[in-house]
């Protein structure tokens, strides 16, 4: 063999050891156990090597069980080279992606492992991908918010949410706040089909709903109000980012209002009546068109049942004051009543100086006679 033969099998050798090694650490990091994080191909967003099979594992840090994944950016040689994602402890599907796929999403559940595979032939390369995972307790992600100001989201926004969802979200008032403002800083769903509900939890029947396209400048107040539900439901069809919104208590105690945004996004109804559950049926619309002069006539009625009861006790209070100075005065006299009769017939019963039986006529009150009872001779005059 000669020197030439030799410096050729030494390149060859070392060619070779350099695959393998970038095939054994070029991968970089493929461990991963955050709530959330991202991973990318080797030498993204630059041309990936060729040649090169990586396997990345995603590991929940708790007992979350619903994975939320989605791709920022995609490019490889379509069929060629593939990136696969499957559940590891689940007999389901594997996901393949090839070619170009910009702002795909999707979700595992349950799931507590999932393997992301990156695979390369030996010629064409790209960008390669950029990866984001969130980990969640439950579909739509959290959904109690108690503070005074904050943000809500979409699930996997900013990327596209998932189809056939239904998420409902609660924003409480931290203490005595009972006014809300509410403004969009982004929203794109499917109009017509995809929507957010807002709505003031004492009154479910008057809906703030959304759908279309960029509501950054929607914003409005819902007040007096302690809590507030929001609902994104989705189809089965077309999906888009999503939205994501402000919120911010304050303390102002006003009449209920609803300030509708100043301009309208593509497809919103500013104000929208409907119940929960029963939009769709006849009864449900009756119930709508009826809620607010029902809620008046049980405050009106509420009202006055409330005077009517304060009424009865307070004359209850002064016949039992009157009654008790009456027997006081009797019993100053030294008379008692109870049986007796005066000379015009009319007996008393007690100390009540009324008469209830054999009275032959009527008679003003401040000329009654009493008889002493332990003196039955004597006679005195009470003047009541």
């Amino acid at each position: 063999m000669n020197m030439g033969d030799r410096w050729h099998l030494k390149a060859s050798v070392l060619t070779m050891l350099l695959a393998m090694l970038s095939i054994a650490y070029g991968c970089g990091r493929t461990e991963f156990s955050e709530l959330s994080g991202s991973i990318s191909s080797l030498n993204y967003p630059n041309q990936y090597p060729n040649n090169i099979d990586c396997t990345y594992s995603i590991r929940p840090p708790g007992l979350h069980q619903f994975v939320l994944i989605g791709f920022t950016d995609f490019e490889t040689e379509a069929r060629h080279d593939t990136v696969k994602i499957w559940c590891y402890n689940v007999a389901s599907s594997t996901r393949t992606f090839s070619g170009q796929n910009t702002n795909v999403s999707f979700q595992l559940n349950p799931c507590n492992s999932v393997k992301v595979n990156f695979q390369t032939d030996g010629s064409v390369t790209g960008r390669g991908f950029n990866l984001i995972f969130n980990w969640l307790l439950s579909a739509c992600g959290r959904t109690e918010f108690s503070e005074l100001g904050g943000f809500i989201s979409s699930p996997n926004y900013p990327l596209q949410y998932f189809p056939s969802n239904n998420c409902t979200y609660s924003i409480k008032s931290p203490g005595l706040h009972q006014s809300i403002f509410i403004g969009f800083t982004d929203l794109d769903t499917e109009a017509g089909h995809d929507m957010i509900q807002i709505w003031c939890s004492f009154n479910g029947f008057s809906f703030l709903t959304f759908s279309g396209q960029n509501a950054s400048f929607s914003s409005f107040t819902l007040q007096p109000c302690t809590d507030v539900k929001v609902r994104f439901r989705t189809d089965h069809s077309i999906q888009g980012r999503g939205f994501k919104l402000s919120f911010n208590w304050t303390l102002q105690n006003k009449p209920t209002t609803i300030s509708s945004p100043t301009t309208e996004p593509t497809s919103m109804t500013s104000l929208q009546t409907e119940t929960d559950g029963l939009h769709d049926t006849p009864f449900g619309i009756l119930a709508a068109l009826g809620a607010n002069t029902l809620s008046l006539l049980v405050v009106v009625l509420a009202s006055l049942l409330g005077v009517s009861v304060f009424i009865i006790i307070l004359m209850s209070i002064i016949f039992a004051i009157r009654r008790v100075k009456r027997r006081k005065n009797a019993t100053k006299t030294g008379f008692d009543v109870r049986g007796v009769m005066d000379t015009r017939g009319c007996s008393y019963d007690g100390y009540n100086l009324e008469p209830i039986s054999n009275c032959q006529r009527f008679v003003s009150v401040n000329s009654y006679e009493l008889m002493d009872s332990t003196n039955d001779k004597d006679e005195d005059d009470l003047i009541l």
